[in-house]
């Protein structure tokens, strides 16, 4: 039987992070699904916009409110693994995460995630924010050489709520672990994240440096050797 999802469906919104964020009288309904046709103010991390085409492509935010003392753990990661296993029937081989948040197929962007935690009494909900390019086929000049999606890859036409109960089917069984990555989980990023034995940049006290990409901790965290031979472990860092 196929499950039955919160689903709120909007013709037009800046952002559904943006909307769900701003709703806090939804943020009891838990797992609650916010469907946008057209993003006029699509974001990504690090402040960058993210591009959908209207009525092609996916932009959906999840609310998630971690139970009890909980804090949610290493969500961005978890989403990731989910979006990934939803997709890799639709395009097979080539298929990539890269740390933390983005979907790529053959080196080419294909969707990505951006989870934000606003505080709430003595918790807090976290909304998921996942975008993906499912039949666009055309794309604005300085993203055309970079950008893929689903039609492009497989050649079919996809529903885009459909696309979305499928990565729900396996974003939701996941939010119930723990505030760590298990060994499975990483187990499983290993195998479809190319990041060990990349080289990045990030800050560590204060300063630029650079290091090579040793693994990922069970906080979702890059572990990094330094120049120095000293290992440190990053949240935030950019492939050089």
């Amino acid at each position: 039987m196929e499950n039955e999802y919160d689903i709120i469906t909007l013709d037009r919104v800046d952002s559904t992070n943006t909307f769900l964020i701003s709703r806090r009288d939804l943020w009891d309904r838990q797992f609650l699904m916010v469907r946008a046709d057209t993003q006029t103010g699509g974001r990504g991390r690090l402040g960058r916009g993210w591009h959908q085409d209207p009525g092609k492509d996916l932009a959906f935010s999840m609310l998630y409110r971690p139970p009890g003392k909980r804090t949610g753990g290493p969500v961005t990661l978890r989403a990731g693994l989910a979006a990934w296993n939803a997709l890799f029937g639709h395009t097979g081989i080539g298929l990539r995460l890269k740390w933390p948040n983005d979907l790529y197929f053959d080196g080419k962007k294909l969707g990505g995630i951006l989870c934000e935690a606003v505080p709430d009494g003595d918790g807090r909900v976290i909304v998921i924010g996942i975008g993906i390019n499912v039949n666009a086929v055309d794309f604005p000049r300085d993203i055309r050489d970079s950008s893929v999606s689903l039609k492009l890859v497989s050649g079919g036409d996809f529903a885009v709520e459909t696309i979305m109960k499928e990565i729900a089917t396996f974003l939701v069984p996941s939010l119930d672990g723990p505030d760590f990555l298990t060994e499975t989980e990483l187990k499983a990023l290993a195998e479809i994240m190319d990041a060990v034995g990349h080289r990045v940049f990030f800050a560590h006290g204060g300063e630029k440096r650079i290091g090579v990409v040793t693994g990922i901790s069970e906080s979702g965290r890059l572990d990094v050797m330094t120049e120095s031979g000293r290992t440190v472990s990053v949240d935030d860092a950019v492939f050089c």
